[in-house]
């Protein structure tokens, strides 16, 4: 039996393949709002619920429970949805999140390439299990509640499932990431990515390192600068820019950049602008972003988090 496979699978699985040999880059898509907007900078800035996936190390200082819930209208028919939570324990924090990737749906063929009726609905699942924890901390004073530095390490585990009609495929990886805060205005991060330890998958594994530095303007605006670089192991590199400006820490806006030279050559007017903004209602934050994907499309996220106070 045959398969008319839709434009969007194609695009996700099948045009990247010469320079993305790997499997599951439907994996590496961003899901989280903020980090969308942003330029998909966050090895140094990400923090909490949402950091599950990102980078393990951003969970380390959270020190109350958060939940969050994420929609990524991706292009074509395809959509990513995102659950996560944070939980704070003696020593440390454990996160866990899953992600489900929808590939859309496509109609089944025979072997004459008639239609049989039938419709086929890919997907991907990503369940992820972390923890983080701060392994070294400096204060300038006994009087400072707040650490002038705070090192964080941060590791997941990841068990992922592909099933495309017949061909259903698993795979287990880990992330490990370090987080480096320095007086609450410079941050660097490292993270290892989706390193396979199933031998019959080879995932897109990555080694991410970024920078960020804030600064303050008032009591009440601050700009947050990002610069980082995603090498994949497979030998691309990419580069992300992302600002956000923050009014009294409950109004945000944001910019990014993200630079893919592979899509680059291969589209040609491949943009990967995104800009976003995000509000602060209490125990609850609504994040939105919005991202060009050049010829293939634009794609919408929005990220709601809950945080316990």
């Amino acid at each position: 039996m045959k398969k008319a496979i839709p434009a969007a699978l194609i695009v996700l699985l099948f045009m990247p393949a010469a320079a993305y040999p790997a499997v599951f880059q439907e994996i590496t898509i961003g899901t989280d709002a903020r980090t969308v907007a942003m330029g998909n900078a966050f090895a140094p800035v990400v923090e909490g619920a949402s950091a599950v996936g990102l980078n393990p190390a951003g969970i380390g200082k959270t020190r109350k429970f958060q939940a969050g819930i994420s929609y990524n209208s991706w292009i074509l028919d395809m959509s990513l949805q995102e659950l996560n939570a944070v939980i704070p324990a003696q020593y440390g924090t454990f996160g866990a999140d899953i992600m489900y990737v929808n590939m859309g749906s496509f109609e089944m063929l025979d072997d004459n390439g008639y239609s049989t009726g039938k419709l086929s609905r890919p997907y991907t699942l990503q369940f992820t299990g972390a923890y983080g924890a701060p392994v070294f901390s400096y204060y300038s004073g006994i009087e400072n509640k707040s650490p002038a530095v705070n090192l964080m390490l941060g590791f997941a585990a990841k068990y992922l499932v592909r099933n495309i009609e017949e061909d259903v495929r698993n795979a287990f990886s880990w992330d490990m990431g370090l987080k480096l805060d320095m007086a609450g205005w410079y941050s660097a991060g490292v993270v290892l990515k989706n390193i396979s330890v199933t031998p019959s998958q080879d995932l897109p594994s990555s080694l991410i390192a970024g920078v960020s530095m804030k600064h303050s303007f008032d009591a009440q605006n601050e700009l947050l600068g990002v610069v980082s670089l995603n090498q994949q192991l497979e030998g691309t590199v990419k580069y992300n820019f992302g600002a956000e400006y923050s009014f009294s820490g409950l109004l945000f806006l944001r910019l990014g950049y993200e630079h893919d030279p592979v899509l680059t050559v291969a589209e040609g007017t491949y943009s990967g602008f995104s800009m976003g903004a995000g509000i602060v209602l209490q125990i609850i934050q609504i994040d939105y972003a919005y991202s060009q994907r050049g010829s293939a499309g634009n794609s919408q996220t929005v990220t709601l988090t809950y945080r316990f106070q």
